[in-house]
C-alpha cells in the first residue's frame, strides 16, 4: 500500500496534541508508575516545552501518514537531537 507523508496542517494540530497528551499521561501511569497527578504534571511540562502555543517547537516535526485514498492512517512525531532523530 502506498503511503504519503505530509506535515499536519494547522487545523489538525489541536486534535493531535490533545490525543497525544492523553496517550502520554496514560503511558506514564501504566509504564512509569506515576500517579494521575504526577503524570498530568509531567505531560504539562514536557508538552509545554516541545509543543508551545499549540505548535511543535523548532526541531520537532509532526507528520500524517496518508494512504493512496487520502485517508490518514497514522501520525509520526520526530525530534532532531544531537545524536540523530528521536521518534
Amino acid at each position: 500500500m502506498p503511503v504519503h507523508l505530509r506535515e499536519l496542517d494547522e487545523s489538525e494540530l489541536p486534535g493531535w496534541i490533545a490525543a497525544s497528551r492523553r496517550f502520554y499521561v496514560s503511558d506514564l501511569q501504566r509504564h512509569a508508575g506515576l500517579t494521575p497527578d504526577e503524570a498530568e504534571a509531567k505531560a504539562a511540562r514536557d508538552h509545554g516545552a516541545l509543543l508551545r502555543d499549540g505548535r511543535p517547537t523548532e526541531g520537532n516535526h509532526v507528520f500524517a501518514l496518508d494512504n493512496d485514498r487520502g485517508e490518514t492512517i497514522g501520525r509520526l512525531w520526530f525530534a532532531e537531537r544531537p545524536f540523530g532523530v528521536w521518534l
